[in-house]
């Protein structure tokens, strides 16, 4: 009989909503419209731009939660994570992204949002993380995880005009959440750690999508 704690942990994504999802573009990326099922989750938001000065200024939703800066990238292509705490579920939250400058020309700007549920909301993030690289050229990134198990480990990667480096790289184990942009600009990926797994992994992507920036976050499990 297996032990009860060989379980895979009960941390999860938990509803997520992208600029291109299940096989569909939206025609604008101003706002998200988010559902969760799940108490206590941590949502995360990760923003993209691209052709200078589109910085992003601050985050908001319709049910009035706090969004607070993560982390951002300052140079190449940056990637700003933004993060707040729903204590119930969300219904179709509607959730906005405030852009230093709304419409620059031969600019680009995304974002993804998405929930994990079961995180740690006390204390979200591994003090070991963000690991950032910019000017990357796509060679594989070690991650080594907090101590434990459960955790929640989020890559976001930025390219350079091209096909996202989950369509042109084997990215397991980790699993995309969904494209930061109309699928030539980038990505935000997850990967739960059960118990077996291996302590370390790591992440490349093939330098056919042109890749310029990397980001790797590690929300801590619910007893981490």
């Amino acid at each position: 009989m297996p032990k009860a704690d060989a379980a895979v942990p009960s941390i999860a994504l938990d509803g997520f909503w992208s600029l291109c999802s299940n096989g569909r573009c939206a025609t604008s990326n101003a706002n998200a419209s988010l559902t969760t099922t799940g108490y206590n989750d941590v949502l995360v938001l990760i923003a993209q731009s691209k052709g200078g000065g589109n910085n992003v200024t601050s985050v908001s939703d319709e049910d009035g939660h706090v969004w607070t800066l993560r982390t951002t990238t300052n140079r190449g292509f940056p990637i700003w994570e933004y993060y707040t705490i729903a204590n119930s579920p969300l219904h179709t939250d509607k959730i906005n992204v405030t852009w230093q400058y709304p419409d620059p020309p031969d600019a680009y700007r995304s974002f993804v949002v998405f929930g994990v549920h079961g995180a740690n909301t006390n204390h979200p993030w591994a003090s070991s993380f963000p690991i950032e690289r910019t000017g990357w050229n796509g060679s594989a990134v070690a991650i080594v995880p907090a101590p434990g198990v459960g955790d929640f480990v989020i890559v976001s990667t930025a390219v350079n005009d091209a096909p996202p480096c989950y369509s042109t790289t084997n990215i397991s184990p980790f699993r995309n959440v969904g494209e930061i942009g109309s699928g030539d600009y980038g990505e935000a990926d997850y990967l739960v750690k059960s118990v077996g797994g291996p302590h370390s992994v790591s992440f490349s992507c093939n330098p056919y999508s042109d890749p310029e920036t990397f980001l790797a976050d590690d929300l801590r499990g619910p007893s981490s």
